[in-house]
Order: structure tokens, then sequence, then C-alpha cells
């Protein structure tokens, strides 16, 4: 008897304990990443719970301490920001969306890149068509830095990007420091269906250009 009442208390203990834990808060607070400034008309959305959050005016929030969770802030005129659940209190920086400018427009280098892109000879000739992002930083004294290509595992089509997008860098106009710049680019071979996997390609962080499409025939 004496047991079993020891051990119904010990479950009981384990279980307030693990309650006591889920109740947990941590304070988080979101900031102007250039400025420090807080933004008070953030929103935070919980990955797991589907929960929205809104901060006081001061910036300042209360989420439940899970670390096994992932925070989504999103506020007009910035970059989204993801990340997991700290263990304690924290602080988040988001960067402005300020979108570059370029020589006659945004319309002007969607053009030349048209223009000017081809559709590689060996993804050509080996029937490959992708949805590739190209991430690349702006930086106002170095022009283009920082190309990252992804979804190219074979690096079949970057190479062409990356020589079609360094040929514009003189014409960028920036409006701040630097910006982190990502620019969707599908290749399409006319009458091959298209993959169906590529809405499943998470968009990598930074401001979001036009889609642009490169289509080419196979000649038999």
């Amino acid at each position: 008897m004496k047991n079993k009442t020891y051990k119904i208390l010990l479950l009981f203990l384990i279980l307030s304990i693990e309650f006591s834990n889920a109740q947990t808060l941590i304070v988080g607070r979101v900031l102007n990443k250039n400025t420090q400034k807080p933004i008070g008309d953030a929103t935070i959305f919980s990955e797991k719970t589907k929960q929205e959050i809104k901060p006081n005016i001061m910036g300042f929030f209360q989420i439940p301490n899970d670390t096994s969770d992932y925070i989504i802030i999103k506020a007009l005129g910035y970059l989204d920001e993801k990340l997991k659940v700290p263990i304690g209190n924290f602080q988040i920086h988001l960067d402005e969306n300020i979108t570059p400018d370029y020589k006659g427009g945004l319309t002007e280098f969607y053009k030349n890149f048209t223009l000017n892109i081809h559709y590689p000879a060996r993804a050509l000739s080996s029937k490959i068509q992708r949805k590739v992002f190209v991430q690349f930083e702006l930086d106002s004294v170095n022009g283009i830095q920082n190309i990252n290509i992804i979804n190219d595992p074979e690096n079949i089509f970057g190479p062409e990007i990356i020589k079609v997008l360094l040929s514009s860098q003189k014409n960028w106009v920036l409006k701040s420091k630097n910006s982190l710049i990502v620019l969707p680019v599908s290749f399409h071979i006319k009458g091959k269906k298209t993959g169906t996997n590529e809405s499943q390609i998470p968009i990598p962080k930074g401001i979001l250009l036009g889609e642009m499409f490169v289509t080419a025939s196979i000649r038999y």
C-alpha cells in the first residue's frame, strides 16, 4: 500500500514539474537591426501552435519556453526572420526590406537578364530543367558579392547565371549600405513537364525579386 501511494505521489510530482515547465514564459523583443529602435507592429507566429502574438509598442512579447518550437517574425517593411525558440530571454533584430534601384528600373534589369541568359548546353542535352534561387549581396563599395546558388547540386546552371549577374553589377543603385537579394530563375524545356517538387524548395532569406524564366527547345 505504501509503495502504491509512493508511486502515485512520485507520478504527481513529475507531472507537476512538467506542467510547470510547460507554462514557463520567456520574454522576447523585436528591434530594427540598424537603428535598434523597437518594432511594435510586428507579428510573431508559432510554427507549432499556429498562434499569433503581437508585441507592445516597445517591441516586447512573451512566448512559452518551448525550445522545440520555431517562431517566424513578420513586420511591414522588414525581411521575415525565423528562429528556434531559445532557452531564455532574447532579442530579434530585423533587416529593413529596402529594394535597391537599377538604372532604368528593375524592368530594365529583367530585360537585360533575359536577353543575355542562355540555357546551359549540358543541362539541355541531359534534359534537365529546374528552378534555382540566386542569393547575393549588393555592397555599396564592392558591388555584387557572396553569390549563392540554391537547388543546383550539379553546378550546371550556376556558372551561366553568375556570368550574366556580374555583367549587370555597375547598374545597381543601392538605397542602403548593403542588401541581400534573392532572384528565382526557372529553366524550362518546351514540351517537357515541370517537376512537382519546386514549390517545396524553401525560399532563401533576402529581398525577393521577380521570377525569371529561361526556355529552350530540344532539336532532334
